[in-house]
């Protein structure tokens, strides 16, 4: 156990962030705790975004959010993600894995910004706590960087989950709190 926050420890301080980051959180729930389809709720310092997780088998998830001026200088922030979750997949032990694939598109008053997100997102599950952290990557044209967010999350009646998500690089540890309930 000593060994996983050691190794995850040693990546925070070599992966680095930006803004970016922030828009990209979606509560990623493996399929033993989720529902077919779940409602995502995620506030960046109390601005709201709203998506959507839908399982479209055991192992295909697709999800997408939406959110209308969570910044000033933004009209719109949406994303569409593809993951693939395999039980048998197991790194450093974990209890959930999921490897996901992520379009984003913002939309400024006279311009926009894309970008691909490719991720891999790891669970431990500790009664009705979940730790885990989500390893990205993300690219377009001249923009390109990586990141590391670390997950704390809390079940309710195992259906609805409570995410804290870091935003290290800001020293912000926990800018985004998320929420995900079925429905």
């Amino acid at each position: 156990m000593k060994t996983h926050f050691i190794i995850i420890f040693i990546i925070i301080n070599f992966v680095r962030s930006d803004d970016y980051n922030r828009l990209m959180y979606l509560t990623y729930k493996p399929i033993q705790q989720s529902a077919i389809i779940n409602l995502q709720i995620a506030f960046y310092d109390s601005d709201p975004a709203f998506g959507i997780q839908w399982w479209v088998s055991n192992n295909l998830q697709l999800s997408a959010m939406i959110s209308k001026n969570i910044y000033s200088a933004f009209n719109l922030y949406n994303n569409i993600s593809l993951g693939y979750y395999n039980q048998n997949l197991k790194w450093l032990y974990s209890q959930s894995n999921l490897l996901e694939l992520s379009l984003h598109k913002i939309k400024y008053d006279d311009s926009y910004s894309n970008w691909i997100n490719c991720a891999y997102k790891s669970r431990y599950n500790y009664s009705q706590f979940i730790f885990g952290y989500d390893l990205n990557y993300y690219f377009w044209k001249n923009i390109e960087n990586q990141f590391l967010s670390l997950i704390v999350n809390y079940k309710i009646s195992k259906k609805i989950i409570l995410e804290l998500k870091s935003d290290i690089n800001n020293n912000n540890i926990f800018s985004s709190f998320n929420i995900s309930m079925p429905l």
